[in-house]
This record gives C-alpha cells, sequence and structure tokens, in this order.
C-alpha cells in the first residue's frame, strides 16, 4: 500500500503553510541530524576509497541539502556555510582526477562537526541561537583557491553550469 512506502524526500524540504515556521524548524532540526550522519557515513567509504564518486556526490548532496533545507526555513547563515561546502565540493568533482584527499575530508569531517552542533544549539535555544558560519564558509572557499563570495541562492545553478562546462575562449 501507498501508507507503508518511505517519503521521496525529506519534511524539511516540504513548503511551509504559512504560520507553520516553528514546526518546519522542528523539522528541519531532525532532518538535518538525519542528512549529516548520512554525509558522514558516506565519509566513512571515502576515508578507505577517497575516489568514490558516489560517496563524495552524496557528501555534496548534504551539504545541498542542508543549504536549501534552513534557508526554507529562515536560518540564512547556516544556509550560506552550507552552500559554501556544496560549491567547493561541486568545483571538486568536476576535476578529471576527481578525489577527496585527506586535506578536502578533514574539513567535510570540521565542517560536519560544525554544522551538527550549529543544529544542537539552533533545536536547544528554540531556533533562536546565533552561530557566524562565515568563518566555515571562508574555509571552504580556500580550499577551493577563490575569494570569498556572497552567496546568491539564485546562482547556485548557474555557479554549478560554469564548473562543469568548458571555459569560453579569452581571446579578443
Amino acid at each position: 500500500s501507498e501508507a507503508s512506502q518511505p517519503a521521496a524526500a525529506p519534511a524539511a524540504l516540504a513548503q511551509p503553510a504559512p504560520g507553520d515556521d516553528d514546526d518546519m524548524r522542528e523539522i528541519f532540526f531532525e532532518e538535518a541530524a538525519e542528512v549529516v550522519a548520512q554525509a558522514r557515513e558516506a565519509m566513512g567509504v571515502l576515508e578507505h576509497e577517497p575516489r568514490d564518486l558516489e560517496a563524495m556526490t552524496a557528501v555534496r548532496r548534504a551539504f545541498h541539502t542542508l543549504k536549501g533545507s534552513s534557508r526554507m526555513v529562515g536560518l540564512r547563515e547556516f544556509g550560506d556555510a552550507a552552500w559554501a561546502c556544496e560549491q567547493l565540493y561541486n568545483a571538486r568533482l568536476a576535476l578529471a582526477d576527481a578525489a577527496a584527499n585527506a586535506e578536502l575530508r578533514g574539513f567535510t569531517a570540521e565542517a560536519l562537526n560544525e554544522l551538527a552542533t550549529w543544529v544542537e544549539v539552533l533545536t536547544a535555544s528554540g531556533g533562536n541561537g546565533s552561530h557566524d558560519g562565515l568563518a566555515l564558509a571562508e574555509r571552504a572557499h580556500s580550499l577551493r583557491n577563490v575569494p570569498v563570495a556572497q552567496p546568491d541562492p539564485d546562482e547556485d545553478a548557474d555557479v554549478l553550469a560554469s564548473m562543469t562546462e568548458p571555459e569560453a575562449s579569452e581571446a579578443s
């Protein structure tokens, strides 16, 4: 029966109804913990198989989910930090010799710990705790060797496309 089938997407991705912000944040807190756990499982694979593209993609997808669902519940700084981590993985996955080297794995473990702690603080404070994700975003950007940019959710698709498409000729 359909009632026994699992949901296709985390509940945190559902559109909130007016007045459901607190409920949506509670769902986000629960789902974020699950998404971080899934990313940690993929990291376990990468410890032994750093070139496992499926595991790298799972980590990228986790940061993507954390970005989108946190922004939906008004946690923009959290979303911006997750966005920076997602962009780091987009850049690494776009490389011909994509691999989660020790530096990337170390950063990712720290980033997942920081995001998980941030969720715990938000959960304990009812979503009112403050946290600055700029340092995490800066570390992610430094691993990409690009200056820190202000993330724009509308540009996510453009950034990914520019990373995966050959550069246009620079000749004038």
